[in-house]
């Protein structure tokens, strides 16, 4: 079961309602989608959506996409989280999702708990 919460202040730019995995349930030598779906409080011009996957402090993968201009409102981000080998140890993976303006300005920050068998 995939377990997410809010890491940043309550008042940050991108209000995260909902955050998916792709597949629901990832396994070992598997492609990951990690989308975040919520509310943009204002425009912003760029940024990235930076995740980065860890099994206790062994970081596993780092992943970065660029963001696109867009306005206030409903607000989607996604990026793809390459696989891991299936020689990787089964059990929690944590990943931390952090998406940033084109200044480095923290908008939203989630931390995601998931299985990986």
């Amino acid at each position: 079961m995939t377990v997410w919460n809010s890491t940043g202040p309550a008042d940050n730019d991108f209000r995260v309602d909902q955050v998916t995995l792709a597949p629901e349930t990832p396994a070992k030598g598997e492609d990951i989608a990690v989308t975040l779906t919520g509310t943009l409080e204002r425009e912003i011009t760029g940024g990235t959506f930076d995740v980065t996957v860890k099994y206790g402090n062994i970081t596993i993968h780092k992943d970065s996409a660029s963001l696109a201009p867009a306005a206030p409102g409903p607000y989607t981000v996604a990026a793809q989280v390459s696989s891991t080998t299936k020689d990787v140890p089964s059990g929690d993976y944590h990943a931390h999702a952090v998406v940033l303006d084109h200044n480095g300005t923290e908008l939203a920050g989630v931390a995601i708990t998931y299985p990986l068998s």
